[in-house]
């Protein structure tokens, strides 16, 4: 069997290509084209209303391809496809854990032009046919590792392993349930990477309180949860436990304050400090207020439970007012 892909698809004159024939072809259908056909006795196929200008040329052996680029002339003819001798036999393994890898995609590229390609059997193995003799490339690519490339003086005459290192997990599933353990869905989730370049990422966890980022860079991950009604939550993610986040978001509650500040003038910033003096404001949502003109009404929350510190400052004012959430929404006045 032969196949063609050439860069050009538009019809053109036919070209006749000659190759080595082989008993052994088969249809092994590695390129999906409407260019092919099975070599004759004599080594020939006709590829007709075929493009000129560059294209692949694969001849598809028992357990690979060979892969030639030919130059097609302006009105056809015939090209020939000189194929070498020579096997390769490689074997693909987890560099961590010694176990095969099936899947993996392995080309052997020989200097001076041509290539074969085959694919990894479930056992890890792969053998190349028509490599030659020469000096070339060997390439290993598979789904979920790093990529590997080999330069070596001729083909090895005995099986030859190739260790492929783990691509790290970008994969980042977050669980987001409450107090209780029941899920709570349609949280925000945010996962930000201590590296600057990386943007935050955000999501709405589903019915089941869950939420996966498929693209999450690499490295130690900082996540946090929100959700009405509720005291936002942050954790930190480690490299090897990207499918074990879980987030508790515990009831929060809200403190109205009434602002009556006789004798005040201009609006006033508004910053929530906890007992330990640390800023509250990005904890807080959307309906909480972050400035106010007396005489008015403050909305601030979720909070947990525990020892606050309301203040309100502005050009020349600066007043504070604590306060001490239990288990229920507290309501005070400020004058």
């Amino acid at each position: 069997m032969v196949s063609a892909r050439p860069d050009n698809p538009a019809p053109a004159s036919p070209v006749l290509l000659i190759g080595r024939g082989a008993p052994s072809l088969i249809a092994l259908s590695l390129i999906t084209t409407n260019c092919r056909g099975t070599t004759d006795a004599e080594g020939r196929v006709t590829l007709t209303t075929f493009p000129p200008g560059p294209s692949d040329i694969a001849v598809h052996f028992a357990n690979s391809l060979y892969v030639r680029r030919v130059d097609v002339p302006i009105g056809g003819g015939e090209v020939a496809v000189s194929i070498p001798d020579g096997l390769l036999p490689v074997r693909v393994v987890n560099a961590a854990t010694r176990e095969p890898v099936p899947r993996a995609f392995v080309t052997w590229t020989i200097e001076g032009g041509g290539r074969s390609e085959a694919t990894t059997t479930v056992i890890g193995e792969a053998l190349l046919e028509g490599v030659g003799t020469r000096p070339g490339i060997l390439t290993v690519t598979a789904p979920g590792f790093q990529a590997t490339e080999e330069r070596l003086p001729e083909p090895p005459g005995i099986l030859h392993d190739v260790a492929v290192v783990h691509l790290p997990d970008t994969r980042l599933a977050v669980r987001v349930v409450t107090a209780s353990g029941a899920p709570l869905p349609d949280a925000v989730v945010e996962v930000a990477s201590a590296n600057p370049l990386w943007a935050p990422q955000l999501a709405v966890t589903d019915a089941k309180g869950v939420v996966t980022f498929s693209d999450a860079p690499a490295g130690t991950l900082r996540v946090t949860a929100i959700a009405n009604g509720h005291v936002a939550s942050r954790i930190g993610v480690p490299q090897d436990n990207r499918a074990g986040a879980v987030l508790t978001l515990s009831p929060g509650y809200r403190v109205v304050i009434s602002v009556e500040l006789p004798g005040t003038s201009g609006p006033l910033l508004v910053r929530v400090l906890n007992d330990a003096g640390q800023t509250m404001n990005t904890w807080l949502d959307g309906a909480s207020d972050r400035g106010i003109e007396p005489p008015g009404r403050l909305s601030l929350g979720p909070l947990a439970p525990g020892d606050y510190v309301i203040e309100l400052h502005g050009a020349r004012e600066r007043r504070q007012e604590r306060i001490k959430i239990v288990d229920r929404d507290i309501v005070a006045t400020l004058r």
